[in-house]
Order: structure tokens, then sequence, then C-alpha cells
């Protein structure tokens, strides 16, 4: 499912003057360096790590949304490096993801947020208001089915947004910090999705700083520091 052989991520553009005598870009920053380990389909990975270690650069390149600048990364049997531009869109579609910054459409309902991936991949309106319609029951939100983003807390719309990754049933879930804005009883019940998506076969991999959380649902872990991986397991 995941794969990272000597994986690294280089921000920024070269000096004047040409590449380092190591083959990396000179100039920017390294904020991943040497990362490899594997995923296996269905499993679960907390992603841990203090402030700065890349925790939300790894999640990007998991997603897609940038390529390694050195090293090999496999998602879902494609090779990210030399994949088209064409083939990645489609790739996307089979990874939800939990921004730390929720990316709701401000001029969206609830309602239309969690419903948008299951209208870009073509299923029947009537499918559609039964599954966000439960959704969003189960997250504790039928009573803001009509709420613009600006109408809900920081809580709520944390809500939308994990409602919005999960709609789809995603292959791959990408959390970053789902919890973050989430009060006790709140973040045990999405515990209690994520560990039945994971159960019923979605690979997982979740990054957090709440540590209770970890120690309540026990887990293999990635732990970063600095931009490279000094555990897995």
């Amino acid at each position: 499912m995941i794969e990272l052989q000597e994986v690294g991520l280089h921000y920024g553009g070269p000096r004047s003057g040409g590449a380092a005598g190591d083959g990396r870009p000179a100039g920017g920053v390294d904020v991943l360096r040497g990362l490899s380990f594997a995923v296996p389909a269905g499993g679960f990975r907390w992603l841990l790590g203090p402030s700065g270690a890349g925790k939300t650069s790894l999640l990007r390149l998991l997603h897609a949304a940038v390529r390694p600048t050195q090293g090999r990364l496999s998602l879902l049997g494609a090779d990210i490096g030399r994949a088209s531009r064409r083939e990645l869109p489609p790739l996307r579609r089979s990874i939800g993801m939990v921004f730390q910054d929720f990316r709701l459409l401000p001029h969206l309902s609830a309602f239309d947020n969690v419903a948008l991936p299951l209208r870009i991949a073509g299923r029947p309106e009537g499918q559609i208001r039964a599954d966000v319609g439960e959704m969003l029951r189960w997250v504790g939100l039928a009573r803001k089915t009509a709420a613009r983003p600006a109408e809900l807390s920081g809580g709520e719309q944390q809500r939308v947004a994990i409602a919005r990754a999960v709609i789809t049933r995603p292959r791959l879930l990408l959390a970053d910090e789902p919890t973050g804005n989430l009060d006790d009883a709140q973040a045990e019940r999405l515990m209690v999705l994520l560990k039945e998506m994971n159960r019923l076969g979605t690979t997982m991999v979740v990054a957090t700083h709440n540590a209770a959380l970890v120690e309540r649902h026990p887990g293999p872990a990635l732990l970063l520091e600095h931009g490279r991986l000094l555990a897995d397991g």
C-alpha cells in the first residue's frame, strides 16, 4: 500500500552555483531525509514527533500532493516519482485526507462539503443524500446540514472535514491532527470510526500530538524528528 525507499523532500530552489556535492539541490531546506518504511494494505500507523519534525510534509507526500526529490515512493502500486500528471488525480481519489486547517469550501453547506467527493465520483444523488445524511448524523451534525463553515465552531468544522474524508470509504486515509479541535468525547467517537474503517480494510496513517489518545488506542508508530525516521513499529 505504502513503500518508501530512502525518500527525501527538499523545499526551495538551488543556490546560484548549482547542485550540492551529494546530488541534492543546494539552497532551500531538506524537510525529510532518508525515509524507508512500508505500510501493508489494511495497516495502521500513528505518525508521531514534535512540531517541525516533518509530519505534515510526509502526509503531503503520501497524498501525492508533492513528489519526492530523492528516493522512491510507491502508493497503491504507483511509483509517484514517475507517474504522469494525468495519473495522479485518480490516485488521490482513492486517498482520504483530513487536513489540519479543514479546507472546507466556504460557499457550500456542511452537507454539500461532505457530498462533494461523491458528486465528483458521479454517484447517484439519491445515494449521496442517504450516505451524507447518515455520516453527518454519525459525527453529531444532523442539525447542521445546511450550515456553512463560517456558522460552525472549529470542532464542528473538523467533524465536517472528517466526514468528507471518509465518505468515499477510501483505500488509504491520512489524517493530520484529526482530534486537534475535538473534546475528549468527540475524539473517542472519531477513533471508534477510524478503527472500524481500519478493521474493514482501510489503510491509515494518523498524525497526532495527543499522547493520551495514543495510550488509549495503542498501535504501531512512525516517529519523526528533524525530518528523519527514528522508529518504525
